[in-house]
């Protein structure tokens, strides 16, 4: 509550700014014939209901940097958004302070990011942060834009580091922190035909409270134990009660990927591929599970109205280095595996915030419960296909995006199961009604036998104020 009075002060000072301050507001509905189908809710900041209609409002107060580009700045965002349904809830999925000098930018609050090489329109969701989730309270310093640092513009590094809090009711653990840090190159001059991505993101969660594998149920936390957690340190020397997890694993729940990408710049438009690697237990420094990760090619055509941005991506996250897990010295490295993405021995809600998964929507739970004692996560070995499209139509100046994707599911290596299908699919349609105003309609459809087949719609009106 702290947060929002802070915010709403925030805002009452910048009435009277000499600087520009955006008002937005919108009003519409989700209408379902069941659950919320899995487009319609999926990488939506944790904001759309799993289940049943809901009307819903929204307002959001803004102020970006000046586009003058100058060298000290400020900035803030606060929506808040009310859902009425099943049952009524107030939720604030974006709102924080920015100030920037130079190229460094400090920011904090919660703030809508996806992290991770990917196609950020047209996306299945970038594996380990992909915005399905609401953000998370958190405050971070770095260089979010690529920075050059030659002249000639040959090398560009950005990256970021960031502390922030999991939600306070989660169902089995309590006061989880969260540790962040990402890093990112690209190679190649401006007036390059060809681009070169290479970076990692790292992700901890650590601290706090859990009835597993914890010592009176307390797991390693404070500033003494910050060093282990942010070089992810391998038997950590600490005078903190740990269990056989801590001593002999890592402080914390480490997790996140190591991308790769190419931008190819042609006569007919450009060419994005990615390579999203997946490393959550040690399988991918053995190698044992390069088999997974998320694939992804975008075309983005020149001069095209239609059909102006193509995408196709593949997940794999079936192997996990395999169903065997021994630890211990002279152990093979084939027998590393059993990864169990996003679950965790200690902290058994997985890696999600209020409940929502934070990565990929694919990786999820059956039934939309969270009754399992063992692990919250029991759907995350699936190989997943999905087309995307976007483009405007000629009428009314309308644009659409599309997506189809088709899912299997074998469940965990704990909890296997046969294979089981899911085929999802959505028409997003926006349409300006004049300079300030705008319709929006999703509709989206599944099929399949992970979840009830459902169809449901979303209609929103959105206005500009000046």
């Amino acid at each position: 509550m702290h947060r929002i009075v802070f915010l709403f002060i925030l805002l009452s000072l910048s009435a009277t700014a000499q600087f520009p301050v955006h008002l937005e507001t919108g009003a519409g509905a989700y209408l379902n014939s069941g659950n919320s189908p899995f487009y319609l809710r999926s990488n939506k900041y944790g904001v759309v209901p799993k289940d049943g209609n809901v009307a819903y409002l929204y307002g959001r107060v803004s102020k970006d940097y000046d586009s003058t580009n100058k060298k000290m700045d400020y900035g803030f965002v606060f929506e808040p958004y009310f859902n009425a349904g099943k049952s009524t809830e107030f939720l604030l999925p974006e709102a924080f302070v920015k100030a920037k000098y130079s190229a460094i930018e400090i920011y904090g609050g919660r703030r809508r990011e996806i992290v991770g090489l990917t196609d950020t329109l047209l996306t299945s969701g970038s594996y380990i942060w992909s915005g399905n989730a609401m953000p998370l309270w958190k405050v971070q310093a770095g260089i979010p834009e690529y920075l050059p640092i030659l002249k000639n513009g040959l090398i560009s590094i950005k990256g970021a580091i960031a502390h922030g809090w999991f939600d306070r009711g989660r169902p089995v653990t309590k006061n989880v922190k969260l540790h962040q840090k990402w890093a990112y190159v690209r190679l190649g001059k401006p007036t390059w035909k060809t681009h070169i991505f290479a970076g990692f993101n790292h992700q901890a969660q650590w601290g706090g409270e859990s009835p597993f594998y914890s010592v009176d149920g307390k797991l390693p936390d404070g500033l003494s134990n910050f060093p282990y957690v942010f070089f992810g340190t391998r038997n950590p020397d600490t005078n903190a009660p740990i269990t056989s997890v801590d001593g002999e694993n890592r402080i914390g729940n480490h997790l996140g990927t190591i991308d790769l990408g190419l931008d190819l710049f042609t006569n007919f438009g450009k060419i994005t591929l990615y390579r999203q690697n997946i490393y959550e237990d040690g399988s991918l420094f053995f190698f044992n599970n390069l088999a997974d990760g998320l694939n992804g090619i975008t075309l983005n055509l020149k001069n095209q109205n239609w059909i102006s941005r193509i995408n196709v991506e593949y997940l794999n996250t079936t192997s996990q280095g395999g169903e065997i897990f021994i630890m211990g010295p002279n152990i093979p490295a084939e027998l590393r595996g059993k990864d169990n993405y996003f679950n965790h021995a200690q902290y058994r809600d997985g890696w999600t915030y209020k409940r929502n998964i934070i990565g990929t929507p694919f990786i999820q739970t059956i039934g939309y419960e969270w009754d399992n004692p063992e692990y919250q996560i029991d759907q995350n070995r699936v190989k997943m296909w999905q087309g995307a499209a976007s483009g405007n139509l000629p009428w009314y100046n309308i644009s659409y995006r599309m997506k189809i994707a088709y899912a299997t599911y074998l469940g965990t290596y704990q909890f296997p199961q046969t294979k089981r299908d899911q085929t999802s699919l959505t028409l997003f349609l926006s349409g300006s009604i004049n300079s300030t105003s705008k319709l929006a309609l999703e509709a989206g459809y599944d099929t399949g036998s992970i979840a009830p087949r459902t169809a449901g719609i979303s209609l929103s009106y959105i206005k500009h104020w000046k």
